[in-house]
């Protein structure tokens, strides 16, 4: 009986540990929107990233059910601040692996106070002041990192963050999978203010990270943006700074801290 009950535990582990479903697309598939010149970049150095005013200028997106969400919700938005960027990393994960990943984008204490360099403005900054998920939107009681030993269909927590300049704010985080891929959506739910003047309406700042496993690689599609009131042109600097900055310092955390280690595998 013990001998059994050992095999099936083995089974079992062997089942979470071991490689992901033979299904996956290809990345050639993957890349297909992508232009020919877009795609070569990528290949060549890794990510690409681009900075723009007009949401139908999105062109990085992924030929995946998940991206196209993304593309739903800059649509819905009608963004006048958007940063794209998409990563490509060779390597291949497994189950832990993938769940590591996963439960990166839930420890959002893990972003509390965390520094990001901004190329353009050649500063450091903060991306956040304190970070901490809350119970909820009304009880918005400090409560512990919501991990999770397996990867769900979909979540959803609340999140308190400090926001400079724009003060504390709650924000929605979503969380969806769909095959081995999975997307982490960010949306405020508190209004976003400059100096007492209201420039970010709620669900008017969204953030989108995707990260699709394939066969010897990992693709990860993020898309930060926003639809601000940029004080008839005299906020134009300093909102795109705030966000774009911010969302180019979130994915290259994201990038560089836990995406970086499986082509160093």
């Amino acid at each position: 009986m013990k001998i059994v009950v050992r095999f099936a535990a083995i089974i079992t582990l062997a089942a979470f540990i071991g490689p992901l479903s033979a299904d996956a697309q290809s990345l050639d598939s993957l890349l297909s929107g992508l232009s020919r010149g877009d795609r070569e970049r990528l290949v060549q150095t890794g990510a690409i990233e681009q900075y723009i005013e007009n949401h139908r200028r999105l062109s990085y997106a992924p030929d995946h059910p998940l991206a196209r969400a993304i593309e739903d919700r800059v649509n819905e938005v009608r963004p006048n601040v958007i940063s794209e960027q998409i990563v490509l990393v060779r390597g291949d994960v497994d189950r832990v692996e993938l769940l590591r990943l996963y439960n990166s984008l839930r420890r959002v204490s893990d972003l509390s106070y965390l520094q990001y360099y901004n190329e353009r403005k050649d500063s450091t900054n903060e991306l956040f002041h304190d970070s901490f998920a809350v119970a909820g939107p009304e009880d918005r009681t400090p409560v512990s990192d919501p991990t999770v030993t397996s990867i769900p269909e979909e979540d959803t927590v609340w999140v308190l963050q400090g926001l400079p300049p724009f003060g504390t704010i709650l924000s929605r985080y979503r969380y969806r999978s769909g095959g081995e891929a999975f997307l982490f959506s960010g949306t405020n739910v508190d209004t976003l203010t400059y100096r007492s003047v209201p420039v970010v309406q709620p669900g008017n700042m969204i953030t989108d990270i995707l990260v699709i496993p394939g066969d010897g690689f990992v693709l990860m599609y993020g898309v930060g943006a926003v639809r601000a009131f940029k004080m008839f042109g005299l906020l134009d600097d300093r909102i795109e700074a705030a966000f774009s900055g911010r969302t180019e310092g979130l994915f290259n955390w994201y990038r560089d801290t836990y995406l970086v280690e499986i082509g160093d595998n």
